[in-house]
């Protein structure tokens, strides 16, 4: 993991922060990365195991603009396939963080 790519306390990945997740065949295009390319996925991280390297992530619905991919459960996802990158307003994620809080 390249920690230098996050924002998050001491440079660290944490709960609320926004990431464009780039599949490995994606990330293989090297230069060619483009956040608009459509395997992109985007979401918000709501914990971490840096032992595993690893996020567990909320992705987007394509079906709405505010609607979560699963209402279940975060997907585990490699820290190494993740970058910080805003797609919603952080208020509607920190919004987001509360709720799922309150249904534990």
């Amino acid at each position: 993991m390249d920690e230098t790519q996050w924002d998050g306390p001491g440079g660290l990945p944490t709960p609320g922060v926004q990431v464009a997740y780039f599949p490995d065949h994606i990330l293989a295009l090297g230069a060619l990365l483009s956040y608009a390319h459509p395997g992109v996925e985007f979401g918000f991280i709501t914990s971490v195991d840096l032992e595993k390297g690893t996020a567990f992530v909320r992705y987007w619905s394509v079906s709405g603009p505010k609607e979560l991919r699963t209402k279940a459960n975060s997907e585990r996802t490699p820290l190494a396939n993740l970058w910080p990158r805003l797609s919603k307003p952080q208020s509607v994620i920190d919004d987001l963080l509360v709720e799922l809080e309150g249904d534990k």
